[in-house]
């Protein structure tokens, strides 16, 4: 059951962000406006995983501003209304807010001498049933389907040193609306979790 002065909060928080929306286009907290889209970095990127391995080349680029990078993958409204069931929407986006405008900066890096890349994929059902590279991915997953939708393809990958398996780990990379997005630990942010 979900405290109803945490809901009316949210709800409150909900139409400021509505109302910031309307009067700067999309463009306030960070949010891509469809103009935006032309200076998406990631604009064109295809998806499946040869779209989320070249991004991810960037992002391990020495040269690069990640928190830039970073910020390009953030979800709008109508991402998470497709990534998530519509009972729990609003609170998850809600609560990835404080994750996109936390200092410090949420920033998707690898660490020095972290030079090669690992990635996995699986769908929502390969994550519900734990198959295949689903094993691969971080158990929260399995008790966070429920509220995934179905067809989505899921990313986890790692930034590793040479021949290594442990590095810098992060996951909840999707392609979604025709852009890509990021989602992390996406178990952590639901309203049974909190």
């Amino acid at each position: 059951m979900i405290d109803l002065k945490f809901q009316d909060g949210i709800a409150r928080l909900l139409a400021v962000m509505a109302a910031l929306l309307v009067v700067f286009g999309g463009d306030c907290l960070g949010q891509a406006s469809t103009s935006e889209e032309g200076r998406n970095p990631f604009h064109g990127y295809s998806a499946g995983p040869e779209g989320a391995r070249a991004i991810l080349k960037d992002l391990m680029k020495g040269d690069v501003d990640r928190r830039a990078l970073t910020l390009a993958l953030r979800p709008r409204s109508q991402d998470y209304a497709s990534v998530f069931t519509p009972e729990v929407v609003e609170i998850v986006e809600a609560r990835y807010a404080a994750l996109w405008n936390s200092s410090p900066p949420v920033v998707i890096a690898p660490k020095e001498g972290q030079t090669e890349l690992l990635l996995w994929s699986a769908t929502t059902e390969a994550l519900r049933n734990h198959t295949g590279m689903a094993k691969e991915f971080p158990g929260g997953y399995r008790g966070a389907t429920p509220y995934l939708k179905d067809g989505l393809i899921w990313y986890r990958f790692k930034f590793v040193e040479p021949g290594m398996r442990i590095g810098m780990a992060y996951d909840g990379l999707v392609h979604v609306n025709g852009r890509w997005c990021w989602f992390p630990k996406s178990w952590r942010v639901l309203p049974k979790n909190r």
